[in-house]
C-alpha cells in the first residue's frame, strides 16, 4: 500500500508512482491523513517528460475557442474532435453520464480529479423490461471526456473494462492530464465555448457549433417500443419530446 503524500512544494501535488522518479527534498508535507509530518523527507516525483512514451498514449491539446490552451495526453480512441466543451461535478456515476444523450455534441469535463477507477459495467446487461440496467443510453454521447486523471486498472466486481477501452470501442477521445477545475473556472467566468482537441498524428479538426445540428433527431427514437408483456393492466404510452 503506497501513500500519497500533498505538499504546498512550488504550487505544485507530489505522489508516489512508478514512473520515472526524481528524488527531492520537501520542506512541509502534509499525509493523506492531513496531519503535518515534522521531519523532512524525501519524496518521488512524476517525471511528466517522456510520459507518453512510457504508457504508451499519444500527446494531445485542449484548444478553446478565446485561445486557451491545455496540454495533456490522450486516451480513449486516438483521434481528433471538437465540440462545446460543458462541465459535471459529479463525484460518481460517469458512466451514466457518459450515456446521458443531453450531453450529445459536448465535450464533457469532470472536475473529479481521477476518473475511471471502477471501471465499466456490462453496457450490454438489460433489466426485466428489457432496459439497459447500467447506461442512459446505448451509446456514449459526448465527443470527448476530458478528465485530469483517467485510470487504466480499474477495480470493481461489476466491471467489464475500462474507461479507456470502453470509449474505444465507441470511437470516443479522452484527454487526461488536464487541471479540469481551472478549466471549468475558465468556461464559467467567460461563458460556454467552442473547443477541439487535437491528438498527435490525427488531423486538426476546425470548431464546430454541435447545436447547429439537430441534435434531438440523432438521439431520438425513430420507431415505436413495446415494453414489458402484456397483460389486463392499462396501457401507458411515453412520448419522447426531446
Amino acid at each position: 500500500g503506497a501513500r500519497c503524500y500533498v505538499t504546498a512544494h512550488k504550487g505544485r501535488m507530489l505522489r508516489d508512482a512508478s514512473l520515472s522518479i526524481t528524488r527531492i527534498p520537501c520542506p512541509k508535507i502534509y499525509s493523506s491523513t492531513s496531519s503535518l509530518l515534522t521531519k523532512p523527507m524525501l519524496l518521488r516525483k512524476v517525471q511528466v517528460m517522456g510520459l507518453s512514451t512510457a504508457s504508451g498514449r499519444l500527446p494531445a491539446v485542449l484548444e478553446l475557442e478565446d485561445g486557451r490552451i491545455f496540454e495533456g495526453t490522450s486516451f480513449g480512441a486516438p483521434k481528433s474532435t471538437n465540440g462545446e466543451v460543458v462541465f459535471t461535478t459529479g463525484m460518481v456515476g460517469y458512466t451514466e453520464s457518459m450515456t446521458d444523450p443531453s450531453y450529445r455534441g459536448q465535450m464533457l469535463a469532470f472536475t473529479q480529479p481521477l476518473i475511471g477507477n471502477y471501471g465499466v459495467p456490462d453496457p450490454r446487461m438489460t433489466d426485466s423490461f428489457g432496459l439497459l440496467a447500467n447506461m442512459e443510453s446505448s451509446n456514449v454521447q459526448p465527443s470527448a471526456i476530458i478528465v485530469q486523471e483517467c485510470c487504466h486498472e480499474p477495480s470493481h466486481w461489476a466491471s467489464v473494462m475500462s474507461l479507456s477501452a470502453w470509449m474505444r470501442s465507441n470511437d470516443i477521445p479522452g484527454i487526461e492530464g488536464i487541471d479540469t477545475r481551472a478549466l471549468t473556472m475558465h468556461i464559467r467566468e467567460k461563458g460556454s465555448m467552442l473547443a477541439r482537441v487535437t491528438v498527435e498524428g490525427s488531423n486538426q479538426c476546425d470548431f464546430e457549433n454541435p447545436n447547429s445540428r439537430n441534435l434531438i433527431a440523432e438521439v431520438s427514437r425513430n420507431d415505436e417500443r413495446i415494453i414489458g408483456e402484456s397483460n389486463d393492466g392499462p396501457t401507458v404510452m411515453a412520448l419522447d419530446c426531446g
